[in-house]
């Protein structure tokens, strides 16, 4: 077919991943970091076979702090070409949520490394050396207390 590459051509892998924003009532952000990682991140991960990206979402909070959660809304969609992995292309859909039941707990990453959850402040997170995602070392708090979210597709990064 014109204008459509053949398959052995196409050597780009295609995945899709879920973050969770965790807000509780305090408006401290949920962070995990790690076992040896010098950056801070919100829970999430790829999206497993015959899962939505809700449930996902959902699943990736729990399993890697023990957290039950409700999505409250799409904060933003945002691909990456071959930024992440070479060869790759990875969209990632990010969610807020809070929590609704479950204890804090260290968590697995899949991969057999331990993460460390924690709630954080504004003023903890800003003070952090390295976050993910980036916006919640910057508007990301405003927009909170705002309750007005942007247009929740950010692009793509190649």
């Amino acid at each position: 077919m014109r204008g459509i590459p053949d398959q052995e051509e196409n050597t780009v892998q295609h995945r899709v991943g879920t973050r969770v924003i965790v807000l509780d009532e305090e408006k401290r952000v949920l962070l995990v970091q790690g076992k040896g990682q010098h950056y801070y991140t919100v829970p999430g991960g790829h999206v497993e076979d015959g899962e939505t990206l809700l449930q996902c979402a959902v699943r990736e909070v729990e399993e890697e702090c023990g957290l039950v959660v409700a999505i409250d809304r799409l904060i933003y969609v945002q691909e990456f070409i071959g930024t992440l992995y070479p060869d790759e292309r990875f969209v990632e859909v990010v969610f807020l949520a809070h929590p609704l039941g479950g204890m804090l707990r260290e968590g697995d990453t899949g991969g057999g490394g331990a993460r460390r959850p924690a709630w954080y402040t504004e003023a903890q997170v800003k003070a952090l050396p390295l976050v993910f995602p980036a916006l919640l070392q910057g508007s990301f708090w405003e927009t909170v207390a705002r309750g007005i979210y942007p247009n929740p597709y950010l692009g793509t990064q190649s």
